[in-house]
């Protein structure tokens, strides 16, 4: 693409060809005035702020949707332009209301700030304003929509980066207004960033709402504690406490965007917080010191072998917590620590000194011309992964492809699209394989050689639609993980990405998952839910955070002693000592991204009460047991240690499988045509305890319109199902009760569970009774 030279304000600047009067001004630094533009969104140019003078122009031109040209001569701030701009702020102003002193946007408001540059001091409009009602937009946006100025910026996100039109024009000139479709509220999982994109004060923070002003706040960077993106986040705090979470700008990573959790499940850290250390004793909690806490859990732990031991950490854990955790615990001589909650195959162990990951940047992925994407919810594992997907989708950039269990709306065009029950998962990709190595002339893997004569012809298409696409990036969802034929999936989709010369990586379930790889916090082992008599609990909810809640919990149930480590109370409620440890936003730590970037933070807020960081709970605990093993004087010595370590056994980011023996067939799935295949997976706003405590995320509108069980149209006429008709399941001698909801893409005879308690990841539901009849 040639480049164009042109002036503005007397400065020569060169411009690619298709650029505008407003890119140009931007390259050179220049603020031309605006409301509607926004970088990442279409050209509307219907607020008219940004009208400048162009030499030769007849009249002055929308600097955002004027296409430079050689030799133009443009300027911003000449009399003629200011004069446009000035009758352009006074039409704005027309129907605004004067209630500055009591909106939220005051202090961070566009409109505010250029009426002081561009407005008048008096109006010669002196009819009636008009006023405009406010629309209900769901738990977390608040409107005063006569404050609304038509940017159209909201529309715009709406539909080219969510997805999802539900916000639209109605009406036209002064009786034209922004609503939803039927009334309905917002229900996209990045809905919070209009926020952001309003100019003024029409859309809101409605959990932010009159509490506080933005200049009374202090900002802290910080990173998102929800899943592995990494996303870059500004933590607003006042007198200690998080007020409110915004986005931080990063090009590479989140671009201008946060999803809702990363927004608005700061809002959970303040509910059900434990204060005090407490002990259980005749089924009755007792408050006690730290100083008796750590005697007691000295003197618990000594009383059991280490065979007797096991410890569990919550991926979304920090570097620091992990290690320590881990440390403490092999010091001890316990070789069962965990923190892959939710693993259905632990066949698929990796070298000690590998971690698993993205296998390329994000940059690299969002801008692949192929992508690739097997079993993944993905709006709810990275929702802003999915939204860089969608726009460039969208721009003709990308094309997206997946193999999923569920025809699951991904809000964007799809290329390749395979939907296949969970047992076909396995028998689809070894399809694929066996078509790519004949094709190539290679020999066949390994150890794969048994399944090479167990293919499908129905996927022969399809490899070659893969054979014949360049530049191609494959990625494994985190529902592969939960899968009970995870090592044999990976291994596939590494030996189609190696022949087809693709890049391979994975998503993985946490905010941490690399980083428990790199802090040792793995067992590289099947953990054995055998009967442990003493379990650690760090940032775990045994009835919460396992898909398979009461499979582990017949296993937590056999402990004798169980102690947690979590800020709030309703976490230990089954624990026998419970220490309260700070939240994410309440201590310094690290994370490690999926590309394996560290990135590092310090604490935004401080825990009220005796609560102290899980790291230097670890740290006391450590040094009393072990001695000077444990003698940090902070986060950044813990931090370099494991750096050290991970260096010196020559750590590395990779996704090669530690293969200990070959793959002789497919998983055996029970097959019973009385019953309903099962998929389970985690709802986004249920993935943590801090997600679940966020009020307004429960309340939320995706909260509402996904329901615990889905089922198909035939499958709901095999069984007389109606929508949100109330039904009792049972799987193994595990029962439970769901509400239904028709869905076309669920496949027949298979039912979608959403978090809630199963005893197996795949055995058979079976539907027991219509309790509404």
């Amino acid at each position: 693409m040639g480049l164009i030279s042109m002036e503005v304000n007397g400065q020569t600047v060169d411009v690619p060809e298709g650029s505008t009067i407003m890119d140009a001004a931007r390259k050179l630094g220049i603020f031309v005035p605006h409301f509607c533009y926004h970088k990442k969104l279409s050209i509307a140019a219907n607020c008219r702020m940004c009208l400048v003078d162009v030499e030769k122009a007849p009249k002055p031109l929308p600097a955002c949707a004027t296409p430079v040209s050689t030799g133009m001569k443009v300027m911003t701030h000449s009399a003629r332009a200011v004069d446009a701009q000035k009758s352009v702020m006074e039409f704005l102003l027309i129907n605004h209301p004067l209630d500055c002193p009591i909106c939220d946007q005051g202090g961070e408001c566009q409109l505010q700030d250029l009426a002081v540059g561009y407005g008048s001091s008096q109006s010669v409009y002196s009819e009636e304003k008009r006023v405009v009602s406010n629309k209900n937009l769901g738990s977390l946006i608040s409107t005063e929509m006569t404050r609304c100025i038509h940017c159209t910026r909201c529309v715009r996100f709406g539909e080219e980066v969510a997805g999802l039109r539900e916000l639209g024009v109605i009406g036209r000139g002064e009786h034209a207004e922004i609503t939803t479709f039927l009334s309905r509220a917002v229900s996209s999982e990045i809905s919070g960033n209009v926020i952001d994109l309003c100019p003024v004060g029409a859309l809101t923070s409605k959990p932010f709402r009159y509490s506080n002003r933005t200049w009374e706040l202090s900002r802290r960077r910080s990173f998102s504690p929800h899943d592995s993106l990494g996303s870059n986040l500004i933590v607003q705090v006042k007198l200690k406490k998080v007020c409110r979470v915004l986005p931080l700008e990063n090009e590479k990573i989140n671009q201008c965007w946060i999803s809702d959790r990363d927004r608005f499940s700061y809002l959970g850290i303040g509910a059900d917080r434990l204060q005090m250390p407490r002990i259980k004793s005749d089924d009755e909690w007792k408050t006690i010191s730290w100083d008796e806490a750590f005697d007691q859990l000295s003197l618990v732990l000594s009383l059991y072998c280490p065979d007797d031991m096991a410890g569990w950490a919550h991926p979304s854990s920090t570097l620091e917590e992990l290690y320590l955790f881990q440390k403490l615990l092999r010091s001890l001589g316990v070789k069962n620590v965990e923190s892959r909650l939710n693993y259905g195959d632990y066949r698929k162990s990796f070298k000690e000194s590998s971690a698993p990951y993205l296998g390329m940047t994000i940059s690299e992925l969002l801008s692949a011309p192929n992508v690739f994407i097997i079993g993944s919810f993905i709006r709810h594992e990275q929702p802003l992964l999915a939204a860089g997907l969608r726009v460039n989708v969208r721009n003709s950039l990308t094309t997206v492809h997946r193999l999923h269990v569920t025809k699951e709306d991904w809000l964007m065009p799809l290329g390749i699209d395979i939907i296949v029950s969970p047992d076909e998962i396995s028998l689809a990709l070894v399809s694929i394989l066996s078509f790519i190595v004949r094709d190539k002339g290679c020999d066949f893997p390994t150890e794969l050689q048994n399944l090479f004569d167990k293919t499908d012809s129905r996927y022969d298409s399809v490899a070659r639609k893969m054979l014949d696409t360049s530049s191609l990036s494959i990625v494994l969802g985190s529902y592969i993980d939960s899968h009970p034929d995870s090592a044999l999936i990976h291994c596939l989709v590494s030996h189609i990405a190696r022949y087809l010369g693709a890049t391979f990586g994975l998503f993985g379930e946490g905010a941490n998952y690399v980083g428990a790889y790199v802090s040792g916090a793995i067992s590289h082992s099947s953990p054995l839910l055998k009967n442990h008599r003493l379990l650690m609990l760090l940032n775990v909810e045994p009835n919460e955070d396992f898909t398979e809640k009461s499979g582990f919990g017949r296993y937590f149930d056999k402990a004798e002693y169980v102690v947690c480590f979590s800020p709030f109370e309703s976490a230990g409620v089954s624990a026998n000592l419970h220490l309260p440890i700070a939240s994410a936003y309440e201590t310094d730590g690290t994370y490690i991204n999926m590309e394996g970037v560290w990135n590092s933070f310090y604490a935004a807020a401080q825990p009220s009460g005796e609560v102290k960081p899980a790291w230097k709970i670890l740290r006391q605990l450590g040094y009393r047991l072990c001695g000077d093993g444990f003698s940090y004087a902070s986060c950044t010595e813990i931090r370099q240690e494991v750096m050290d370590l991970w260096n010196s056994k020559g750590g590395e980011m990779s996704n090669d499988l530690l293969q200990t023996s070959s793959f002789t067939d497919f998983f055996k799935f029970p097959v019973d045509s009385n019953g309903l295949k099962c998929i389970a997976y985690r709802h986004a706003y249920r993935i943590d305890s801090v997600v679940r405590r966020s009020d307004p995320l429960q309340k939320s509108p995706m909260m509402w319109t996904n329901v615990t069980a889905r089922v198909s149209p035939q499958t709901a006429q095999r069984f007389s199902m109606t929508n949100s008709s109330l039904f009792r399941f049972r799987q193994g001698d595990y029962y439970f009760e769901a509400k239904i909801y028709v869905d076309c893409g669920v496949l027949d005879d298979t039912v979608l569970i959403e978090d809630i308690g199963l005893s197996s990841l795949y055995e058979t539901v079976y539907v027991e009774e219509n309790l509404c009849s």
